[in-house]
């Protein structure tokens, strides 16, 4: 016989269950990668979704910024071009004030001293114009003084 044919059988009954052991503990390994990497997978998923939703966010946010700073400066556009109409307005008044003053004192000198009637008369032109002027400037005061507390406010709303 063969000699120590036992401790054969015995190395060979080893191996086969060392392999055995082996591959056993590979599918168990295997499944613990598997389980690992599932997990990564969806975590990575997780992360992206929200990475996703939060520059959707962020992009809306500074959308609603940039919508807005675009209206300031619309707002901001129509005051300034309707503070410069008030300023022409007033200018073109005062000029226009100052015209007819001129031309009442001209009027009120070429005029002779008998001619009390004609200087009452024309006195009270002047007097009606200068009315009217100081109600136009009162106006265009009131105009001035709105546009500068809605520029103010705008500078104060406006983001920083």
């Amino acid at each position: 016989m063969i000699p120590n044919l036992k401790l054969y059988a015995i190395a060979a009954a080893s191996l086969v269950l060392f392999a055995a052991g082996w591959t056993v503990n590979g599918w168990r390994k295997d499944a613990t990668i598997s389980e690992l990497q599932s997990s990564f997978d969806n975590e990575r998923a997780r992360a992206e979704r929200e990475y996703s939703k939060s520059l959707e966010v962020a992009n809306a946010k500074t959308k609603v910024w940039q919508d807005n700073a675009h209206e300031s400066d619309r707002i901001a556009n129509e005051l300034t071009q309707k503070i410069n109409v008030a300023d022409r307005a007033a200018a073109y008044a005062a000029l226009r004030l100052r015209n007819e003053t001129a031309s009442f004192t001209a009027r009120l000198n070429s005029l002779s001293a008998g001619s009390a009637t004609a200087s009452v008369s024309v006195a009270r032109a002047a007097s009606d114009a200068l009315g009217e002027c100081g109600e136009r400037l009162v106006g265009v005061a009131t105009a001035h003084d709105r546009c500068e507390v809605d520029r103010r406010t705008l500078i104060g709303a406006w983001p920083r």
